[in-house]
């Protein structure tokens, strides 16, 4: 099962690595255009910072802005001894980042999402989807098509009850980002960051407190392949809630990718970003299993300027039925 689970990623990384490797043995490609700045958009995880794919490569520019937006499908109705779980919906956010280089070695950065929750329109065309590929449904075809529900509670008492409409600010983020001298092939960078609570705990967007973690990017380079490896840790504090009691506990993080560099225009990138769920013992595997979401996509790239496309799909754990990821950037100096 678990094997199944992971073919369309064994599958992306084939594909990568059979034409990378028809190129001649001294062939070099351009530079490394990734990773995909995938994130996991789950209401719960919306909680606490998660790992965001990062390049151990600082901007050659002196500033650099990038425009993110998301479209997820959730839908997750369970019930343990101590928890109530019902999210179906459909979340839209757009990201606004930035990043400023200091020096040749440090770069400080800043995410600020707004987030939507809504009832969508995805939900017959998603049955037909998942009836037509035999794949599990968990349970979507029961409750009403379209219909918007979001609430978690404990022991009966509300961790947060979200509503429909409008457009909010999730929690922001702060990195600070340290390179490493440059090898051949070989880059690295340590990036430590800091999550701000700036989104209302009570309607789900956001926890109230405040989250710090610290990952090491790295990415080797060979011919036209770029091979990244991120792993980390984040310690999130126990989020404000309506009264719930919730604990949480430190995350473990490992983000992998492969890119292929097709040209200076195009790379194109399959991707594992993971972490272990900041919950335990609630009794629904969902919440308690590390989330796993398998991205697959490319970038196009034209001077200073670069556009992103990905398709994420849930593996495991706590995240999003799928999410569909357009992003933009540019570089400048004043």
């Amino acid at each position: 099962m678990i094997l199944k689970k992971f073919q369309p990623a064994i599958v992306a990384l084939l594909c990568l690595l059979v034409p990378a490797f028809t190129f001649s043995p001294g062939a070099r490609a351009a530079e490394p255009a990734g990773p995909l700045s995938q994130s996991n958009r789950y209401p719960l995880m919306l909680m606490v910072m998660t790992p965001v794919p990062r390049s151990p490569v600082l901007p050659e520019e002196r500033f650099r802005v990038r425009l993110k937006t998301d479209y997820t499908s959730v839908h997750i109705d369970k019930e343990s001894q101590d928890f109530e779980l019902l999210t179906d919906m459909e979340i839209g956010a757009v990201t606004l980042e930035g990043e400023a280089r200091i020096g040749e070695r440090l770069s400080l950065g800043f995410s600020l999402p707004f987030v939507s929750y809504n009832s969508g329109f995805l939900d017959g065309f998603l049955e037909d989807y998942h009836e037509l590929g035999n794949f599990p449904e968990y349970g979507r075809s029961l409750r009403p098509k379209n219909e918007f529900a979001c609430v978690v509670k404990k022991d009966g008492e509300t961790w947060f009850e979200a509503d429909q409409h409008g457009l909010h600010p999730a929690d922001a983020r702060l990195d600070l980002t340290y390179a490493f001298p440059a090898g051949e092939r070989f880059r690295s960078a340590l990036l430590a960051s800091l999550k701000l609570p700036v989104g209302d705990e009570d309607k789900g967007f956001g926890s109230g407190n405040w989250d710090a973690g610290l990952t090491l990017l790295s990415r080797f380079s060979y011919r036209s392949l770029a091979f990244y490896l991120n792993p980390g840790f984040i310690i999130p504090r126990d989020p404000e809630t309506q009264g719930a009691d919730i604990r949480y506990r430190t995350m473990a993080t490992v983000f992998a990718g492969l890119e292929y560099v097709h040209s200076p225009a195009w790379s194109f990138m399959a991707q594992l970003n993971t972490f272990t769920s900041p919950l335990k013992d609630t009794g629904i595997s969902t919440l308690d299993d590390p989330s796993v979401e398998l991205a697959l996509g490319f970038i196009r790239s034209w001077g200073r300027n670069k556009a992103s496309f990905s398709f994420c799909e849930d593996l495991s754990g706590p995240a999003p039925d799928f999410t569909v990821h357009v992003g933009v950037e540019t570089g400048f100096d004043l």
